[in-house]
């Protein structure tokens, strides 16, 4: 992500993840967007 916004570019991701039990049984399911750009540098 960070090769990706190093343009100054805005770059948004998508992550899932799923949260199971100790015994496998899937319980959720979570999907996250991620905004990323980097902040000009001072002069």
């Amino acid at each position: 992500m960070r090769a990706a916004a190093a343009s100054g570019e805005k770059v948004l991701r998508w992550f899932e993840s799923e949260i199971v039990t100790a015994s496998g049984k899937v319980v959720a399911r979570v999907r996250k967007q991620l905004y990323v750009q980097l902040k000009p540098k001072a002069h």
